[in-house]
């Protein structure tokens, strides 16, 4: 990808602007952490849909992995706002596999290379989460999920900040049947 594809014509985005500031890592400084950077053709495929897809659970991404030496499954999710969030207005995330409840306390949320576990979103007032940023749920697990189909149950919790009439909770439920993607 040229550095023209990478950066618009002109100059920066907010988003380039919010992340040189630290604002997409609640401030903390990444050793080698790139900026995240859409990849064109994928916005043009979005486009041509319509729009942004706004399922919490991704198509694709859900395959079983070992995460600094925990074993596990991950799957994609993106955010179903219309606008972007920051961290401490994700309330929870409730995740369910073939049936089996997933404890939401075993659950990390990975963003702009920066994991975090779902009690401390609360605090990360100062990290955001971009509409059209993908994020990764990790989940640890002893053995690892079948391959095949699983029917998976996703819901996202936000609060919207922008809502003057009150803190409301937004219950967003997304319900897929993935296939878990061959390792690599």
């Amino acid at each position: 990808m040229s550095e023209q594809d990478r950066f618009p014509v002109g100059g920066l985005t907010r988003r380039m602007l919010m992340a040189a500031a630290g604002a997409m890592t609640g401030g903390l400084k990444l050793a080698g952490a790139a900026p995240q950077i859409v990849d064109p053709a994928s916005q043009a495929a979005t486009r041509k849909r319509g729009g942004k897809d706004r399922a919490f659970l991704a198509d694709e991404g859900f395959r079983n992995v070992e995460r600094d030496g925990q074993k596990g499954f991950q799957l994609k999710v993106r955010l179903t706002s219309y606008r972007s969030l920051p961290l401490s207005c994700i309330e929870g995330i409730k995740l369910k596999v073939d049936g089996e409840e997933i404890d939401p306390k075993e659950i990390v949320l990975t963003l702009n290379n920066y994991s975090h576990k779902l009690d401390e979103l609360p605090r990360l007032s100062t990290a955001w989460w971009f509409i059209l940023d993908y994020g990764e749920l990790f989940v640890p697990r002893a053995a690892p999920l079948a391959p095949g189909p699983h029917d998976v149950e996703g819901t996202l919790i936000t609060v919207e900040p922008y809502m003057t009439a009150g803190r409301f909770s937004f219950y967003n439920v997304s319900k897929k049947r993935l296939v878990l993607e061959s390792e690599v």
